[in-house]
């Protein structure tokens, strides 16, 4: 009943908690979702955190990042926040690190979307070194003699030719804690323990990575 919402200002945060916690007892969706929406927007005036928002680190993929260290960077600046036990408990089970997917093969050979943005231009095809049909160019990338194993396919996904630095690493765990506590972070921002979230063993094998692609399509002039 609206006239029950006002009454949830005088409660306190661990009352308005646990009756968060005890909306699961709810059979009916919508209502679970309504009634955590204005218990989430009373705790949210008391203790300045949107208790709704998810916790989501985007990190582009790469071997020497430890996903395992960028999530217990995480959850160590939560609970250093001074706020309720519930509250910390929360924000830790809906936080998540998430990879950010690397370019596949095709998107770096002939990226469409890139070129579809492009103004109209004349056609080059007689400027390529590659089979055609009336002039223009009409071919498949395995046509090509003496082509690595990986551009043959072009839901291939490579490796970046520049690492994930520490700096990246970073700026994503800022964003993403900021996001959500906002001012609650303080000082904290400052000393995030990165070091944990890089692996010191680095991998120097370039063989699928993206100067192999970059490559093959400035000898073969594709795109």
């Amino acid at each position: 009943m609206p006239f029950k919402r006002k009454e949830l200002s005088l409660m306190s945060v661990d009352k308005l908690m646990h009756l968060y916690n005890c909306t699961g007892s709810f059979k009916e969706k919508e209502k679970r979702r309504l009634i955590k929406d204005f218990l989430g927007k009373a705790v949210g005036r008391k203790a300045c955190v949107n208790i709704r928002k998810r916790i989501t680190v985007w990190v582009r993929y790469t071997k020497v990042v430890k996903k395992s260290g960028i999530r217990s960077t995480l959850i160590t600046n939560i609970e250093s926040c001074a706020l309720h036990p519930a509250i910390v408990g929360i924000l830790k089970r809906k936080s998540r690190v998430v990879w950010k997917r690397n370019r596949n093969v095709a998107e770096i050979l002939c990226n469409y979307k890139q070129l579809s943005k492009k103004p109209e231009l004349s056609c080059t095809c007689k400027h390529y070194n590659l089979p055609g049909v009336k002039g223009h160019v009409l071919m498949k990338i395995a046509d090509i003699p003496r082509l690595p194993a990986l551009v043959l396919n072009g839901k291939n996904v490579v490796r970046p030719k520049l690492e994930t630095t520490e700096e990246e690493v970073s700026s994503s765990l800022r964003i993403a804690l900021t996001s959500v506590l906002g001012n609650q972070l303080g000082k904290q921002l400052s000393n995030l323990q990165i070091d944990r979230c890089i692996s010191l063993k680095q991998n120097g094998d370039c063989s699928a990575g993206e100067g192999l692609v970059y490559g093959v399509k400035s000898s073969s002039r594709i795109c």
